[in-house]
């Protein structure tokens, strides 16, 4: 069930008719997330007020909430033996189905044992069994009889005649429900409606073939029989009536029975038809729902707010519940909790202004301006217009409590440190700046510098600084934060009007103790949160690994239980002590964030792969913080993430966010914690999704156009008619703009249907669908799906199978040819249709000793080549590419001989040389080999830029690197095919334009191509780890320089040897980031 918002005070109220001193205490269930403590700080404030009693429970996870629902909840039950109550979900829940969490779940469907659950919850989506099921309605789906109908519920939405006391799961519905799940709402009910379809339907085919016979005598027994039973079953009545008024076909034979037409009686549907269309209606609903499960993880509108407005529609709202709302608001954005899910709050730009990428639109907006317009009520300015110069707004008595709206900049902590850490740890100015490394710090010197103040000055405290640089800082901001692309450092408002405060931030004052900003109290909370001190346990033997293993993980819940009420605490309104002790605790985990993402950035440990980044957290002074903190390795990942994001805008042009993997080694429990944030899986559009959607577009319009002609065609025969008739077409014209309408109407439909999942993080549905294909040993227990725990042995696994399952499709060359499917394995080796091969292939057949012909004469390529290779041997890049294709890929594929990988890393240029080419003395020949005179380092540079990887049918081009068609390139392989082959420079030039592919050969194998294609993920992934450092470190140019070798490729492939090489300085390596 689901209240609406607009009664959102409708249970609350029951609560305090029906609550006794002698009644359970509420019990509420709280996440360990600073929203949630707000909130919770909000209803225990307004239980206090009205005499409820009540009792906090955090949980950790979903292990601690079934701990919970087995220990407290389900004692509750009247059928357990308890007298039912009122159990509160903060943040908890509103993923999963809770009856079977908490241990509601009865045989008796009916049976909630009069514990009633309210649920707030931000994630979405909703698990619709609570919005629409809640237990009023039967669990067991194999019973046809319909739902029980709850007084005072209509469709799952609580009424006003609506009064507590018998139980059930009701979520408070912020809007999203009403306005978004009307569909997922009618197929919900539909499925709950609709009896159990028999999917075997052999049996009544078969009857149906026997019964041909008797044709006549058999449709008339089926009617009776079916009429027979629509009149004999009382409890089949209702269903067949309900659907008759939903418009559904399956019962219409009711309405044709009763007609008076004297027309002969239609056939009617037998009852295998009935069942198909019903099994069919079936498909259809629960497609609905799947599709909402589908969209990936969301963030709605945050609890706190929705807990004030619960306060506010009682007349209780005051500053002290108002400044928790605020700050519950504001901890969603710097966690990451966007509306997009887990990621940073990043607009794209090709976007549609509908829809929403971060916390910073639409709805956020709102419940800002209304947070806002609730600060100016309760808090109106007693001197005019506040001062913009002061950066500490004034404080009227030592009783003040007042909270004011102040445009301060994005930094961290500006009151409590100094303007120089506040700035190099703001994570804004950091992934602007590039402060992780001296050249970004040198930009910050040179801004502090602009703006007129030193270094000395700026590291000294905040509040300690001069006077007059704190009252200037805004306007020295202003003047030159854009020429170093800071556009969204100060807000640019001057505060004269409401409008005019966009993006302000909120300052509360506790008289002359002192001035926190909601931003700073969000941070300290959430150290206090995330700060934890890993449990010291030690393991005396083996045999009592197993039980410190638990008891690890009951000392982390019980640690995690205590941060949770020392954040409480530090939220009391009277009192800021402990969110000022706690200061330091927050320095440290920024701090912390800093220094590792520096690191990973500076050293180069991120994996740029094809859909998402990825990095490894394996040591550092910091890793038991980020291992054991989930919420913090969450905010690790959001800055480096955000970094990533702004560097790529930088060299681009595009703001799309980064799905970005970050994992952190718990030594102690040898696993590694796993966060998915970003735009989640899915989140840009790959060239064949573009493809397809540029289709689709044209698909409709040429269907429009069509229909359009149509129209005119029939308008102007109308018209016409009309004219000869003296009649008006006015009706008509009306008819065909009101029938355009309707298609724009759909269309417009479609087009939001498409919006409302774009960009969402699906991680935590890709991280599922990876643990039940790989079996990696996996545990997802946090209540954000995409936080997961993996084994440490099998993290290699569940990375590739992550890898595969994000890179859906991967283009394997330019095409298949349809003469290659239906070719012998050898004829596919050698991409040769007819000829010798077809008998050599059929005698080997045959033959063991022809089989050992071929496999060592065959799989030769023919004469000499000539190659272009990496520029030394103790190149980097040389060196990757000799590790990768020796070593690694040889693991990838164990039945291919080893003895095909012994080969130089290499990029045809021609091949088919006569040794009588060269003769006796190669080196002269190559040496005096006529090439491009143009060619000049650093000016006229042949390019070899690797672009994708590419499966191919012939032997030779089994696994490659292809690369792109350079120009320069092209040219180079003119002049070798010409002189190599003695054949006509125009000859040369045009086999180079259009039969020359350049790729970088990785694997010669006897495979067939779907088990290559099977392991393309994993070698992308592999390539990353290999040339990641080396792409990010070079700008994307791997190697310069490179030689032109001539290679004898007659014998087998571990007999290739080099004739000679020529130095080719001016050669140029790349590899497109698409690739990395």
């Amino acid at each position: 069930m689901y209240l609406p918002r607009e009664l959102i005070s409708h249970l609350y109220n029951n609560l305090l008719r029906s609550h006794q001193p002698s009644s359970s205490p509420v019990l509420i269930i709280s996440s360990l997330e600073t929203d949630a403590i707000c909130a919770c700080r909000v209803l225990t404030s307004l239980f206090r007020r009205d005499y409820v009693s009540y009792r906090i429970q955090p949980v950790a996870g979903y292990a601690d909430l079934q701990n919970v629902g087995e220990r407290l909840v389900r004692p509750m039950k009247t059928s357990e033996g308890g007298s039912g109550g009122v159990v509160i979900c903060l943040g908890v829940g509103g993923l999963v189905d809770l009856a079977s969490q908490l241990g509601l779940e009865s045989e008796e469907e009916d049976d909630t044992g009069d514990v009633e659950v309210w649920v707030l919850d931000a994630r979405r989506p909703w698990n619709l069994s609570n919005v629409f099921g809640g237990l009023s309605y039967a669990s067991n789906t194999s019973s046809t009889s319909l739902p029980r109908r709850t007084p005072g519920v209509e469709k799952g939405c609580i009424q006003k005649s609506y009064r507590s006391g018998r139980g059930g799961i009701i979520v408070f519905d912020d809007g999203d429900i009403v306005d978004e799940l009307s569909a997922e709402q009618d197929a919900f009910y539909s499925l709950a409606e609709m009896p159990e379809v028999d999917d075997d339907l052999e049996d009544e085919e078969s009857e149906d073939v026997q019964d041909d016979d008797s044709h006549g005598s058999s449709q008339s027994r089926k009617r009776k029989s079916w009429s027979d039973r629509d009149e004999s079953d009382d409890e089949e009545r209702p269903q067949q009536r309900r659907r008759s008024n939903s418009n559904s076909t399956i019962a219409s034979h009711r309405s044709r029975s009763q007609s008076p037409t004297l027309q002969p009686k239609p056939k009617e549907p037998s009852a295998k038809d009935l069942r198909k269309k019903l099994q069919s209606l079936r498909i259809s609903h629960e497609k609905v729902l799947q599709d909402y499960y589908s969209l990936g993880t969301s963030y709605s509108e945050p609890i706190s707010s929705l807990a004030y407005s619960l306060a506010s529609e009682l007349g209780r709202e005051d500053n002290d519940l108002l400044w928790l709302a605020i700050v519950g608001v504001t901890s969603l954005e710097l966690s990451g909790h966007t509306s997009t899910g887990l990621g940073t709050p990043h607009a794209k730009p090709d976007i549609s202004r509908g829809l929403t990428h971060s916390w910073r639109m639409n709805r956020s907006s709102r419940t800002y301006a209304l947070l806002r317009d609730e600060t100016r009520r309760l808090n109106p300015p007693t001197n005019g217009r506040q001062s913009l110069s002061s950066s500490r707004p004034p404080v009227t008595s030592a009783t003040d409590s007042s909270i004011q709206l102040v445009p301060d900049p994005r930094f961290m902590l500006l009151r409590h440190w100094s303007l120089y850490e506040s700035m190099l740890h703001s994570p804004y100015l950091a992934s602007r700046l590039h402060v992780w490394n001296e050249s970004g710090v040198k930009r910050l010197h040179k801004l502090l510098a602009k703006m007129g103040i030193s270094l000395q000055q700026c590291k000294q405290g905040y509040m300690h600084m001069n006077v007059a640089v704190r009252a200037d800082l805004r306007e020295r901001l202003l003047k030159y934060a854009n020429m170093y692309g800071l556009e969204e450092l100060v807000p640019v408002g001057e505060g004269s009007a409401t409008y005019e405060q966009e993006g302000w931030g909120f300052l509360r004052t506790w008289g002359w103790k002192a001035q926190l900003s909601a931003v700073d109290v969000s941070i300290i909370v959430s150290a206090i949160l995330e700060v934890v001190t890993p449990a010291k346990t030690a393991r005396t033997s083996d045999s009592s690994t197993q039980q410190t293993d638990v008891d690890e993980v009951a000392d982390r819940s019980e640690a995690l239980v205590q941060k949770y009420f020392q954040a409480f605490d530090a939220l009391a309104p009277n009192h800021p002590n402990l969110l000022l002790a706690a200061v330091p605790k927050a320095q440290t985990l920024l701090r912390s964030i800093h220094r590792t993402g520096s690191q990973l950035l500076n050293k180069h440990q991120l994996r740029h792969l094809r859909a998402f980044r990825m990095g490894v957290v394996k040591d550092g002074p910091d890793l038991s913080l980020f291992a054991n903190s989930p919420g913090a390795l969450v905010k690790l990942a959001l800055w480096v993430a955000e970094a990533v994001a702004v560097s790529e805008r930088d060299k681009k042009g595009t703001n799309a966010a980064i799905p970005f993997v970050l994992a952190a080694l718990d030594e102690a429990r040898g696993t590694y914690v796993v966060v998915g944030t970003g735009g989640g899986i899915g989140s840009g559009e790959d060239l064949e999704a573009r493809k397809e959607k540029a289709d689709r577009k044209a698909k409709k319009q040429a269907e429009r156009e069509v229909k359009k002609k149509v129209r005119e065609e029939k308008r102007a025969a109308r018209r016409l008619q009309a004219e000869l008739n003296g009649e008006s077409d006015d009706e008509e014209e009306s008819e065909e703009e009101e029938e355009s309408d309707d298609e724009e109407v759909e269309e417009q439909r479609t087009r939001e249907q498409e919006k409302r999942g774009y960009g969402r993080n699906r991680f935590g549905i890709a991280f599922q669908e990876v643990v039940e294909e790989t079996q990696a040993r996996v545990k997802i227990d946090s209540f954000d799906h995409c936080v997961v725990e993996v084994k440490k042995e099998d993290l290699g696994g569940f990375l590739e199978g992550l890898s595969l399952k994000i890179v859906r499709s991967v283009k394997c060359g330019s095409g298949q040819d349809s003469s290659l499917t239906n070719q012998t394995p050898v004829q596919r080796k050698w991409g040769i249709n007819l000829g010798i091969q077809s008998s050599l292939y059929f005698l080997a057949s045959t033959s063991t000793y022809y089989h050992s012909y071929i496999s060592h004469n065959l799989f030769k390529m023919p004469q000499s080549s000539l190659w272009v290779i990496p520029p030394r041997d103790d190149h980097p890049f040389n060196k990757s590419l000799l590790s990768l294709i020796q070593e690694t890929i040889p693991s990838d594929f164990p039945r291919v001989p080893k003895s095909n990988f012994r080969f130089l890393p290499h990029v045809t240029v021609t091949s088919e040389i006569s040794p009588s080419t060269y003769g006796s003395d190669a080196q002269s020949w190559l040496d005096n080999l006529s090439l491009p005179t143009e060619f000049q380092k650093e000016k006229v540079e042949p390019t070899i830029e690797l672009e994708e990887i590419e499966v191919g049918d012939v032997f030779f081009r089994k696994l490659t690197l292809r690369a792109k068609k350079d120009e320069n390139l092209v040219k180079l392989a003119s002049a070798c095919r010409s002189q190599g082959l003695g054949i006509s420079d125009e000859e040369g030039k045009k086999w180079a334009e259009s039969e020359y592919a350049p790729h970088l050969s990785l694997m010669y194998a006897d495979l067939e191509r779907a088990e290559v294609q099977k392991k393309v993920g994993l070698v992308e992934l592999q390539l990353g780890w290999e040339f990641g450092s080396l792409f990010d470190c070079c700008g994307g140019t791997l190697a310069m320089g490179g030689r032109l070798v001539l290679v004898d490729t007659s014998g087998d492939v571990e007999g290739w040897k080099v004739l000679a090489s020529r130095e080719c300085n001016w050669m140029r390596w790349t590899m497109a980031r698409g690739l990395i």
